[in-house]
């Protein structure tokens, strides 16, 4: 993909979009645009932990590093996840996630050429109410993404030749 031609408004949603699509086709989790059932294992939901279904896996937006150079962005990915009550269960999807996405390099999902993913941390969040296991890991995701065109290149580099102080006293 030209990263010229990243558009610039859907960028985080269709990275989380494909994210998701990229753990289902590899049988980690189940990516459906219409909702679960509680027998769907591993729902895969954005954003915010739902109620149902009960296993599910959360794939939200935390935060960016925007370079003002360049038009690589990198966007840090929480996976967050729920499981039964064998807390083993969840450290084996959470391994799983980590061995597809950390060190995953050229995916492309839409418009969103992803250069690397490199998971940062990982760790368990505790139990639910229902004794359900959570657990998370955070994965920087550092791609293309669209700038803004410099309005006034000179100004970030150097002042223009004709550039004369006018300060009193000077």
């Amino acid at each position: 993909m030209d990263p010229a031609h990243i558009e610039p408004s859907n960028y985080t949603s269709t990275l989380l979009l494909g994210l998701a699509q990229h753990l289902s086709e590899h049988s980690i989790g189940t990516y459906q645009a219409d909702g679960y059932s509680d027998d769907t294992p591993f729902g895969i939901v954005f954003q915010t932990m739902p109620e149902h279904p009960a296993r599910c896996i959360v794939l939200s937006f935390a935060d960016t590093e925007d370079r003002p150079d360049v038009n690589l962005s990198s966007t840090f990915v929480q996976v967050r996840l729920r499981c039964g009550d064998n807390p083993l269960e969840g450290l084996d999807l959470i391994d799983r996630i980590r061995d597809l996405l950390h060190r995953a390099q050229h995916l492309t999902f839409g418009n969103v050429a992803v250069t690397n993913i490199v998971r940062t941390s990982s760790g368990p969040l505790g139990l639910t109410a229902n004794n359900q296991h959570e657990f998370v890991s955070t994965f920087r995701v550092t791609g293309s993404r669209w700038i803004h065109p410099a309005t006034n290149p000179e100004s970030t580099t150097r002042p223009p030749t004709n550039y004369r102080n006018t300060a009193p006293g000077v």
